[in-house]
């Protein structure tokens, strides 16, 4: 875990500079509000995982940090603030605050924070096909494996079957399932198979990388329902753990790392960071 933990703090300060280069250079002919929005939903706090989790895609194929890696894992952020601002709207979470400080529809309006996310997501995939340094072919692979994380069949079906689960009367366990698999998962696993794709990944290490993002992914959300059990309990919301039970969730969410830890032992010493992650998911209290 500790090993993830010093990546993680030693990659933030050049993915936050990376953003702020990119947004400079949208400015000249990007509309005033329209900026300012962006720009205040890029810096609410946010811990930078996915963008962070694309390098060490990168990494553990023996790739160190470079400029074209930093503006791929720039997208993956963009994308990744996208889906806040959206899932904070009124129509869909109704939520008035995300990381303490007021969402973007409460802090400018409802229209002005729809097209943010719109502005960030068509955004994202001009930074992936601007990339100097990664080949043509990867840059289409990048992208193709991005849409399928956040489209129809993705994040955002995820986010569907999330609504429906509140007028559902009978929820399994593999309804959530669908909906952490979708709307959480696919996109921790597009961000670390964008940096493998760019580091020269081949078709074991995207099978082995995609084993992994899947159960961290599926894990990283089972266990913020953990955290949240007792006031799930009360507010009678439907999560894997209400579902399942605790004994099983816990088990469950073990054998998820497990799994993940092992399918990419080969790549040891440079697992240690990925590795470290898995680690990170299961032990963290937020």
């Amino acid at each position: 875990m500790e090993k993830f933990k010093a990546y993680w703090k030693k990659s933030c300060p050049k993915i936050d500079g990376k953003i702020h280069a990119e947004l400079r250079g949208l400015k000249p002919y990007t509309p005033k509000r329209l900026y300012s929005a962006m720009e205040y939903a890029l810096f609410t706090g946010g811990k930078r995982l996915r963008p962070v989790l694309c390098l060490a895609g990168a990494y553990v194929l023996g790739k160190e940090v470079t400029p074209a890696l930093l503006r791929l894992a720039c997208s993956v952020e963009f994308v990744h603030t996208y889906s806040l601002i959206h899932d904070d709207l009124p129509a869909l979470d109704n939520d008035d605050y995300r990381r303490g400080k007021l969402t973007c529809h409460k802090k400018f309006d409802e229209a002005t924070a729809v097209l943010t996310g719109d502005a960030l997501l068509t955004h994202a995939f001009e930074l992936i096909t601007g990339t100097k340094g990664v080949p043509a072919e990867r840059k289409v692979w990048i992208v193709n494996e991005l849409v399928r994380a956040i489209g129809a069949g993705g994040m955002i079906g995820g986010q569907v079957v999330d609504l429906e689960l509140i007028t559902k009367k009978k929820v399994l366990e593999k309804h959530i399932h669908y909906v952490y698999r979708h709307k959480t998962a696919d996109l921790i696993r597009a961000s670390i198979i964008t940096g493998a794709i760019a580091a020269g990944a081949e078709a074991d290490d995207i099978k082995r990388l995609s084993i992994y993002a899947e159960n961290v992914g599926l894990a990283f959300q089972v266990q913020d329902d953990l955290l949240d059990y007792n006031e799930d309990v009360k507010a009678k919301r439907v999560t894997y753990p209400v579902v399942a039970g605790l004994n099983k969730t816990k088990d469950d969410l073990g054998i998820m790392v497990g799994n993940a830890k092992r399918v990419i032992k080969k790549y040891l010493p440079r697992a240690d960071v990925l590795q470290g992650f898995a680690e990170f998911v299961i032990n963290r209290d937020r």
